[in-house]
């Protein structure tokens, strides 16, 4: 489904997903304006859905439980700092 040949709607479908729950965990934790929510609500929900893609084209090369602390690291900037979101 993720796959170039899949269907663009399931890839849609997932990024709604992630933003959904990236919104949930969020919410009431950072001060800043309802766009600004949006746009670093976007860039977190691609980029997830880059990686998840990225680790399905390669076969799934690495065990999930070290893809998800990889996700944590290579977003770790002043958004996700600022949320205090547990890394281990």
């Amino acid at each position: 489904m993720l796959s170039e040949n899949g269907d663009p709607r399931f890839a849609l479908k997932l990024k709604k997903i992630f933003k959904s729950m990236m919104t949930e965990a969020v919410k009431n934790r950072v001060n800043i304006s309802p766009e600004e929510m949006d746009y670093a609500l976007e860039f977190l929900a691609g980029a997830t859905l880059s990686i998840v893609k990225h680790w399905y084209d390669q076969g799934k090369n690495i065990p999930m439980q070290q893809l998800i602390p990889l996700m944590y690291k290579l977003m770790e900037n002043r958004f996700v700092q600022e949320l205090d979101i547990e890394m281990n």
